[in-house]
């Protein structure tokens, strides 16, 4: 009898472990910018495309919400865990590194973003948020850019003189922009 409750006990057990492992994968949605330390291979939850000839891909971007009425913009760079992939054969720390990287230049973009929103002047809300929009989207296309340019340049890690002059690179801009860190910035509108 206490050999049948001990094996359902240990069978609960396992069992209270592995759910909590998996709830630990699909907990994992989006991760900003500022948390990216908590990123691993095991955050990339997407199903790996068979066709595409990369290892992994990361799914990132910038995200902006306007609070019209505090004159404000807030952003923040995020990762996409579940349209995040890796193959296994890629599970390297050159490619995670290489991966991580690309949250460093969307965290660019969206310093550039705050930089160049907190210049712009408006008469009023609709010709501000317009402004805004065009901003956003030229940034978009400006951090696309450097991403596609990053994997060219750098055969997606597998040149490693380039990888790491990418790296030094990247770490620099990060640092040049430090003065737009804040995921807040005030905007000048005059109405």
């Amino acid at each position: 009898m206490a050999k049948k409750i001990i094996s359902i006990f240990c069978f609960f057990l396992l069992l209270f472990f592995l759910s909590g492992k998996k709830s630990e994968q699909t907990n994992c949605v989006i991760v900003k910018w500022k948390d990216r330390d908590k990123l691993s291979w095991s955050s990339y939850n997407g199903a790996a495309d068979s066709i595409e000839p990369a290892g992994a891909a990361s799914y990132i971007g910038i995200r902006y919400k306007y609070l019209s009425t505090e004159n404000k913009l807030v952003s923040y760079a995020f990762f996409d865990c579940n349209l995040s992939w890796v193959k296994e054969y890629a599970k390297t720390q050159e490619v995670f590194k290489h991966e991580l990287y690309h949250f460093n230049i969307a965290e660019i973009g969206r310093r550039i973003l705050m930089r160049e929103v907190s210049m712009i002047k408006a008469d009023n809300k609709q010709e501000l948020e317009n402004k805004i929009e065009f901003v956003y989207r030229k940034t978009l296309d400006m951090e696309n850019d450097m991403h596609n340019k990053y994997d060219l340049e750098t055969d997606y890690s597998n040149a490693s003189t380039d990888q790491k002059r990418w790296i030094k690179q990247i770490d620099t801009d990060l640092h040049n922009l430090n003065i737009y860190e804040s995921d807040t910035v005030e905007i000048n509108c005059t109405r």
